[in-house]
């Protein structure tokens, strides 16, 4: 690639070529760029440059992305690559990413930030169900469909991005890149403003080009000189004024204030500095022109106004050396910045959850965050002798104290996730309080199920029904399939036809999966309810005859979903409605006093009995949306006799800590 040194190319295709070594392109303002099935390793020839498609399909010695962070990709293809971790893509306007059959990428929460995100091609390693949750909330046109992807990528995104590079004005096209040496020392001051300093830095063999951009100070300036002897409004930093401009002495701008004062106009010297002016005013007085110098001047008017965003587009449509340059450095500067403020909020967010001094190693850190957790959450459990039990007030503040930790990680990775120091720490905090602690509600990672800590059985009970895509990560292959012609089989509607068996399973496998993450005590395990313990959550600790109260029928939105008027059913409550003639999604089965979902209709819930540390079969409890007996409704009905694997009944798991 060596006679490509130097030359403004906007598109090159590589594929199936013997390329390895790509910094001969480096610098360029390539936008296009292909080189599927080749040798290529390093991609940081590419760090800087303005692509906006790249493809690097059965490139198998590419590991590392980190060079692209910060381009303006909107397609990008690494199926067959050796890539791994795609953390270096967060917050790209990528519209379609191909991971095809590359099974190593695990990590897919770094690819929520790009938001234009329509199309991701996973293979035969899709997220997981609680991750594709998670992307599907903060990428609402997310789609899966391979089907789509000659579409969207070759028949939309790249005849977009050739048709934008054929519409750039014509005449202002880039000359052929020279060789001029663009140091590191001029760039940062042309960022900076300082253009005195800029021009010593270009020497003499900086182009014309740069020199005109060192020059800014002194176009700007100029414009004041044409507009000596006229009337008009300046405006600077802190105000504006109208005045009538006297004269260019350097740097300063001679003018005659105009003040009205007593209804009378009158003119006051002034001297304008050329840093009092607004980026606004420099703006104007600079011109709209589409001159690759123009959009440049442009560009660092955006960086002196913080609109670094704005800035990187300008450079990079100059399509000129000295713009990929400044758009690196540019991009270089803001990710060191965020890289120290996330390093220095981690440390903030340490001293705030750990008192004493802060350990060295991560090991450390996470043992001592757990350890404080626990403590405080022995606190609570633990209140010590009758005469010496803490007060509400105290238990409450405990409380705070122990999910404001989470609270406070929470928003850590909200605002710093997208850094790499961010990444690194979040997932630090993540894994250190990544475990249930007693008092504070529970969400299993990955997997995305959720639990709410009961006070009055010291544990946790799943706040839903487990569904369908809850326990797809177990079994893949499960299909709840249909009855009649309504579908039971949705991700968020439960579980249905298992048998006593596979719930069990499910459990053992739960449990073993969290134990090896390291989010599980030895003790603790994930279970079916005992029929006891069923009883005090459906009846919420007042005894109450139904899940929602004493009274049939229950009040409109209070109950749960039952054999009501919708229902298929020939047999069925004739006065009961709740819009539900199957299984509804766990979220509509409406909620109890004690924040649990569908204890007053769904699906029957297996409980079972203990011996030994033994579970095994004791009843299925509970309303489900085809019952229509009223006695079954109650909250201490159950059914010994009823078949398992049944359209109707499904399970609930909890947490218990022994």
């Amino acid at each position: 690639l060596a006679p490509l040194r130097g030359l403004s190319l906007r598109l090159l295709d590589l594929t199936s070529s013997a390329v390895e070594d790509l910094s001969p392109l480096e610098r360029a303002p390539i936008t296009v760029l292909k080189i599927a099935e080749t040798p290529v390793r390093d991609l940081a020839p590419l760090r800087g440059m303005p692509l906006r498609f790249l493809h690097l399909y059965r490139c198998k010695a590419v590991g590392d992305l980190a060079p692209l962070e910060g381009l303006p990709l909107e397609h990008l293809s690494i199926a067959g690559s050796s890539v791994t971790d795609v953390s270096a893509l967060a917050g790209m306007p990528l519209r379609s990413l191909g991971l095809g059959p590359n099974t190593a990428v695990t990590d897919f929460l770094p690819l929520r930030s790009c938001t234009a995100l329509e199309l991701l091609v996973v293979g035969a390693n899709p997220p997981s169900t609680g991750t594709l949750g998670e992307l599907r909330k903060a990428l609402p046109k997310l789609s899966l469909d391979t089907r789509q992807w000659t579409n969207v990528c070759f028949h939309d995104v790249l005849p977009r991005i050739m048709a934008d590079l054929w519409e750039e004005p014509g005449p202002h096209a880039p000359p052929p890149a020279s060789r001029e040496k663009l140091p590191g020392k001029l760039l940062v001051s042309l960022l900076k403003g300082d253009f005195v300093a800029a021009r010593k830095e270009a020497g003499g063999d900086a182009s014309p080009q740069t020199l005109a951009v060192c020059a800014m100070q002194d176009r700007i300036l100029e414009s004041f000189r044409r507009d000596v002897g006229k009337t008009g409004v300046v405006k600077l930093r802190k105000e504006q004024i109208r005045c009538r401009i006297r004269g260019v002495t350097g740097s300063d701008v001679a003018v005659h204030s105009l003040l009205n004062r007593g209804g009378a106009t009158v003119e006051a010297k002034r001297v304008v500095k050329y840093s009092m002016l607004s980026t606004e005013e420099k703006f104007s007085r600079l011109g709209r022109g589409e001159e690759p110098e123009i959009l440049l001047m442009r560009g660092l008017l955006a960086v002196e106004a913080d609109r670094l965003d704005v800035a990187g587009k300008l450079f990079a449509r100059s399509g000129t050396p000295l713009g990929v340059a400044l758009a690196g450095k540019l991009q270089e500067g803001r990710s060191r910045r965020t890289e120290e403020a996330a390093e220095r909020a981690a440390r903030d967010v340490l001293s705030t959850v750990l008192p004493s001094t802060l350990p060295t190693s991560r090991e450390d850190i996470i043992a001592e965050i757990r350890a404080n957790c626990e403590r405080r959450s022995r606190n609570l459990r633990s209140p010590g002798k009758a005469s010496a039990a803490p007060s509400a007030d105290t238990l409450l503040s405990r409380t705070r104290n122990l999910r404001s930790t989470r609270k406070a990680f929470a928003e850590y990775e909200k605002k710093h996730g997208e850094a790499a120091a961010g990444r690194r720490w979040a997932k630090l905090f993540r894994e250190a309080i990544d475990f249930p602690i007693p008092a504070c509600n529970w969400t299993v990672p990955d997997v995305g199920m959720e639990f709410v800590w009961i006070n009055a059985l010291k544990m946790w009970v799943g706040k839903y029904e487990v569904t369908n895509g809850e326990y797809r990560a177990f079994n893949k292959a499960n299909h709840s399939g249909p009855y009649l012609k309504y579908s039971l089989d949705g991700d968020r509607q439960p579980v249905v036809y298992v048998s006593f068996g596979e719930i069990s399973a499910y459990a053992e496998w739960l449990t073993k999966r969290e134990r090896e993450a390291g989010r599980l005590p030895k003790q603790a395990r994930y279970r079916l309810p005992a029929g006891r313990e069923y009883i005090t959550y459906a009846q919420c600790g007042d005894d109450r005859k139904y899940p929602w109260g004493n009274d049939w029928p229950p009040i409109t939105g209070k109950a749960g979903n039952l054999g009501d008027t919708t229902s298929p059913m020939d047999s069925k409550f004739d006065t009961y409605t709740d819009g539900h003639p199957v299984t509804c999604k766990v979220e509509e089965s409406r909620e109890n006093p004690w924040g649990l979902f569908g204890i007053g209709g769904n699906v029957q819930e297996c409980c079972a009995n203990e011996t030994e540390g033994k579970q095994t079969f004791e009843a299925w409890r509970g309303p489900d949306w085809h019952l229509h007996e009223l006695p079954y409704v109650q909250c201490r009905s159950s059914r010994a006799d009823a078949p398992e694997g049944m359209a109707f009944v499904g399970f609930r798991l909890v947490l218990s800590l022994k």
